[in-house]
C-alpha cells in the first residue's frame, strides 16, 4: 500500500508511520512546514501542507500527484480540545478541523486514481453520557457538547457527502489514547512529567474521579491500517478499550509502575463519566484486537520520558 499521512509528525502520525513501514507499506506525508525529522524522515516524501489554509504549492501538489497514494490517513487536526473553544469552536478549530478536511477531500477527489481515505474522528462526537449507561455504539446519536466534538461532527458531515458522491472514506472514531512519545498537555504525560521531576513535591491533576476509555496509541494506529484495508466506506468505527478506568486507578498503577509515590492535588474532585467504546463493529469486520495492557502502556511511557532526560 502507498500510504499518505496528514499530520505525519504528530503523536499518532509518528506511530502510524512506524506501523505502516513495519507492515511493508510505502509511506509519505505532510506537515505544516514540511519538516523531515523523527520516524517520518525515512518516509518517501514529506511535503509542506497547512491544511485549511490553501497552502499546497504547485511543486508539492505535483510531488503528491506523482506519489499517487492508495490511501490517505487524515490525522491532521487541532486535537487539543481546550484549544478548540468551550462551547462554540474557535475560528482556528473550524479552519483546521473542518476546512482542512474539506480541502483534503477536494484534492483527493481530483486525483486520476482516487485513493481510499481513513478520516480520524473522535469519541467527542458522542457528547455527554449517563453514568449508568456510558457505552456508545456507532449508532449512538452524535450530540457533542464540546467545541472540539462539534468540529469533528461537521467534518464527518463533509465525509458522508463525499461518500454519497462516490468517494471511498472510512470514519475512525478514536477514543482517548496515550503511549510512548506523547507530550503534555496529554493527561498521562503530564502526570509522568510531574512524577519524575524531583522538584515537584506533588502531582497536580484536574480530577481523579473521571471515568474514561483509554487505549494504547499503537493499538489505535493498527486499527487505522485495518480500516484502510477492510473498513466499509461510509461507516464509522469505534476504536477503544471497551472499558472504563477512573483517573485514580490510572494514577495508582502509574505510581506503582514508576516506584514513586507522591501526593496528588486535584483541581476539582467532581466525577465525570466519559463515553466508553462499543467496538463490536471493528472486531467483527476487521478482526482487530488490542494488544497492549494499560500497565504496558504506562511502563513504555515512563521509559520514553526517562530516555528524554538522559
Amino acid at each position: 500500500m502507498r500510504a499518505f499521512i496528514t499530520g505525519i509528525n504528530g503523536f499518532a502520525g509518528e506511530h502510524l508511520a512506524r506501523h505502516l513501514l513495519a507492515s511493508g507499506d510505502a509511506v509519505a506525508g505532510c506537515t505544516r512546514y514540511g519538516e523531515r525529522d523523527g520516524v517520518h524522515a525515512s518516509s518517501k516524501l514529506t511535503i509542506a501542507w497547512d491544511l485549511g489554509q490553501r497552502t499546497l504549492n504547485s511543486a508539492a501538489r505535483q510531488q503528491l500527484l506523482d506519489y499517487a497514494p492508495d490511501c490517505i490517513f487524515h490525522l491532521a487536526a487541532l486535537s487539543i480540545p481546550s484549544r478548540c473553544g468551550k462551547v462554540d469552536p474557535t475560528p482556528e478549530a473550524v479552519q483546521s478541523n473542518v476546512e482542512g478536511t474539506r480541502e483534503l477531500i477536494e484534492f483527493a477527489s481530483g486525483l486520476p486514481k482516487q485513493p481510499r481515505i481513513v478520516f480520524v474522528s473522535s469519541s467527542h462526537v458522542y457528547g455527554a453520557v449517563a453514568t449508568e449507561s456510558p457505552t456508545c455504539s456507532e449508532e449512538t446519536p452524535c450530540e457533542p457538547s464540546s467545541a472540539y466534538g462539534k468540529t469533528k461532527v461537521a467534518a464527518e458531515t463533509l465525509v458522508r457527502e463525499a461518500v454519497r458522491n462516490g468517494m471511498e472514506i472510512v470514519i475512525a472514531r478514536a477514543f482517548h489514547h496515550t503511549g510512548p512519545g506523547q507530550l503534555p498537555p496529554g493527561m498521562v504525560p503530564s502526570w509522568i512529567e510531574q512524577l519524575l521531576d524531583p522538584k515537584c513535591e506533588s502531582v497536580k491533576v484536574m480530577t481523579l474521579a473521571a471515568n474514561l476509555d483509554i487505549s494504547d496509541v499503537r493499538d489505535v494506529v493498527a486499527a487505522y491500517r485495518l480500516l484502510a484495508v477492510s473498513g466499509v466506506s461510509g461507516e464509522a468505527y469505534n476504536i477503544g478499550s471497551g472499558r472504563g478506568y477512573f483517573g485514580g486507578e490510572i494514577m495508582d498503577l502509574l505510581q506503582r509502575t514508576a516506584g514513586i509515590t507522591k501526593p496528588v492535588v486535584e483541581d476539582w474532585a467532581t466525577g465525570r463519566q466519559n463515553p466508553i467504546a462499543d467496538c463490536r463493529r471493528i472486531f467483527s469486520q476487521t478482526g482487530w484486537q488490542s494488544q497492549f495492557t494499560l500497565g504496558q502502556t504506562l511502563q513504555d511511557s515512563l521509559a520514553f520520558w526517562k530516555s528524554r532526560k538522559q
